[in-house]
């Protein structure tokens, strides 16, 4: 995995600073042509650079693509198009002046319009709730301590705080382990998966798409900035997870969401803004749950 994720980073990271021109890339195009190996001490300098120049070059392209952004993150929360003229060029103005996707999507997503939708809907799906559970004890098990939800009777809005993860006695031998193997830490993950899945269907089964809905964005957004700080591992998580989605026959927006192939996924991600990590993983989100849910 490292000589592959190495491989991918260099190639990405070769592509954008030479588009860009700064100086990291003189810096790394020195150490490679003397055949020494990209250190791994260069590359939180260089992301960093990275995601300075994207958002630079993403700066001149805001003020045409937002109201369309801002019209998919509308219709994916709240699954119709949007409707208040006045709130939406609120909202567009907002990301005119520099407001992050993250920031609008928690903006409408924890409004007191969202809760009365929670409030009034049903309970979801038994499908919906399926992969909700799923992907929820997915996302738990990628944190260093899990979310206690605690659903209070009648309420639309449970509550998610963080405690420590009570993890079982294999996962805690694991990580004392010096050296454990990925198939053994993949094959302990799949059992906790597996249990956590059983009590959030448990936890979750009078609750409304809505609330499912939000509770697993902000846990995805959680995941994300756990992993920010290592932008491989970020972006090799980010690829498998959008390729694993893909199986479910969903469309979710645009063709190359529904590539298939990781390698393009990673490439995205490793040259592109935490931001738009963001959004992408939470469109495929709402996507995915709005269309399963109309199945009932």
């Amino acid at each position: 995995m490292k000589g592959l994720g190495m491989s991918k980073i260099w190639m990405s990271l070769w592509i954008i600073l030479a588009a860009t021109g700064c100086q990291e890339f003189l810096e790394l195009k020195n150490l490679f042509g003397r055949g020494s190996q990209l250190p791994a001490s260069a590359l939180s300098p260089v992301v960093q650079k990275i995601e300075e120049a994207q958002l630079s070059l993403d700066a001149s392209k805001n003020f045409k693509v937002n109201p369309e952004i801002l019209s998919e993150i509308i219709q994916v929360i709240y699954d119709r198009q949007p409707k208040d003229s006045d709130q939406f060029e609120n909202w567009v103005n907002a990301l005119n002046q520099g407001a992050s996707f993250e920031g609008v999507y928690n903006g409408l997503i924890h409004s007191s319009d969202y809760r009365q939708l929670e409030k009034v809907q049903g309970s979801a799906s038994a499908e919906a709730l399926r992969i909700f559970s799923e992907e929820l004890a997915r996302f738990e098990v990628e944190l260093p301590r899990l979310t206690q939800f605690d659903l209070l009777t009648g309420a639309a809005l449970p509550t998610s705080s963080e405690v420590p993860s009570e993890p079982s006695l294999e996962i805690d031998r694991v990580r004392e382990s010096p050296a454990p193997s990925e198939s053994l830490i993949s094959e302990l993950k799949g059992k906790q998966v597996q249990e956590l899945s059983e009590q959030y269907s448990n936890q979750f089964v009078t609750i409304s798409l809505f609330t499912l809905k939000r509770v697993l964005g902000d846990e995805a957004l959680r995941v994300i900035d756990s992993k920010l700080s290592d932008r491989a591992q970020l972006s090799l998580w980010y690829s498998r997870w959008v390729v694993r989605l893909i199986q479910a026959k969903v469309e979710f927006g645009i063709p190359l969401r529904n590539n298939p192939d990781e390698d393009f996924h990673f490439k995205w991600a490793i040259t592109s803004s935490g931001d738009s990590i963001k959004w992408e993983v939470l469109n495929r989100i709402h996507r995915l749950l709005n269309r399963v849910d109309r199945r009932k």
